[in-house]
């Protein structure tokens, strides 16, 4: 089988991940990405990687039929007429992107069985590559920021998403709240919106106890991310505690007032004695498993605002580290009493603490780490994940 993976970059360890277990599969996997390759990764023989080449957009009777259809199709004429010259733009550039993977198609003799999106983002070209790769299988996963619209910067409502679902044999959403979202906003897609867990990958556990207190936060310092909320935290703890963040600043955000709380709080946080805080900066994939392999961890702790099923609480899983973490987006699929303790979402710091304190007794039972462990064994193991995807595209013919 040939499979088309689109894509916007594969920089994330969790895409390459997902087209391994393509390739795996004894597929050809023909990869376009969007932006520049920033990362050297080793790609299994059948794989290729294309860097995607957008010609000049034109315009024609053809173009122009589709964008007004998509416009129509839609019906929902307030979502797109205050932003009719970006909702043209958007269209435009969904040609421009179909016209060069067609073109790209053409030139390389690729016939694709199964043209695969990782991401959710705007995928009306499907509408168009669908006329063209006749036969195909059109499949999209959905997450987080892809998936839900309030988290959308389009008038937090993105649009052609009608255009889109009509294109789709399927959409996979990462997390049962996902789907639900979907299914709600889009009856009439209903019967394509299913969830499939992605996961994370198997590792060597051996159970570590800890012999004094020590959190991880594992995340890029951003607004969503609400890291200043742990050093704010902290403040009430006057027991000894040592705290590891792994991650840096993001750079692309600005105008990021949560960036001067964290190192607000950071600066605030040396004066309490009984705190130890480590800054480890960006690791890669492969150190982030060593530290959780070589560091006993008390609590692996997450404050976001927003999240869709967030990966890097599989990962501490799958090394049966407790989970603390706000009651955001799927997050209530990974952590209940069997793994951790769930935040409310407008947690403030003096709860974050109490919190804290209340999971550590379980935090020091081989037990419960063993339980963790085996909730991700269950639910969140990525190759047992990835053979129940398979078989269900399979189901769809």
């Amino acid at each position: 089988m040939t499979v088309l993976y689109l894509t916007e970059n594969i920089d994330q360890s969790f895409v390459y991940d997902d087209i391994c277990l393509f390739a795996a599969d004894n597929n050809r996997v023909v990869v376009m990405v969007q932006e520049p390759v920033q990362k050297a990764f080793n790609w299994p023989q059948n794989v290729e990687i294309h860097e995607l080449q957008l010609a000049a957009y034109k315009w024609g009777l053809q173009p122009i039929l589709w964008l007004f259809n998509c416009l129509l199709k839609e019906l929902v004429f307030t979502k797109w007429i205050t932003h009719l010259k970006q909702a043209i733009g958007i269209l435009k550039y969904n040609q421009i992107k179909a016209n060069a993977i067609i073109k790209f198609c053409k030139n390389q003799s690729i016939a694709p069985d199964l043209v695969y999106a990782f991401w959710f983002y705007d995928l009306s070209y499907f509408s168009i590559l669908k006329s063209q790769f006749k036969g195909s299988q059109f499949i999209a996963r959905a997450h987080g920021g892809d998936l839900y619209e309030y988290r959308s910067s389009i008038n937090n409502r993105p649009l052609f998403r009608k255009t889109q679902l009509n294109a789709l044999d399927a959409l996979y959403t990462v997390s049962q709240n996902g789907s639900q979202y979907l299914k709600q906003l889009y009856p009439q897609y209903a019967h394509k919106i299913k969830c499939q867990y992605i996961g994370s990958q198997m590792h060597d556990y051996i159970p570590q106890l800890p012999q004094s207190v020590v959190l991880v936060s594992c995340s890029n310092i951003r607004d969503v991310k609400r890291v200043y909320l742990i050093a704010e935290a902290l403040q009430h703890i006057n027991i000894p505690v040592t705290w590891y963040h792994i991650g840096d600043q993001n750079l692309a955000a600005k105008n990021d007032p949560t960036i001067e709380q964290y190192q607000i709080a950071i600066e605030a946080l040396k004066q309490k004695a009984n705190i130890q805080f480590k800054a480890m900066g960006q690791y890669s994939h492969q150190q982030v498993f060593d530290f959780y392999q070589s560091q006993a961890v008390s609590i692996f702790i997450s404050t976001s605002s927003a999240e869709g099923l967030p990966i890097s609480i599989m990962e501490a899983m799958s090394f049966g580290l407790p989970i603390l973490a706000t009651d955001v987006g799927a997050c209530n699929e990974l952590v209940n009493s069997a793994t951790g303790l769930l935040m409310p979402a407008d947690v403030k710091p003096n709860q974050i603490a109490d919190c804290i304190m209340a999971l550590l007794p379980k935090s020091q039972s081989a037990d419960f780490r063993q339980g963790v462990r085996r909730y991700w064994e269950q639910h969140f193991n990525l190759q047992t994940n990835h053979l129940q995807f398979i078989q269900s595209i399979n189901e769809l013919n």
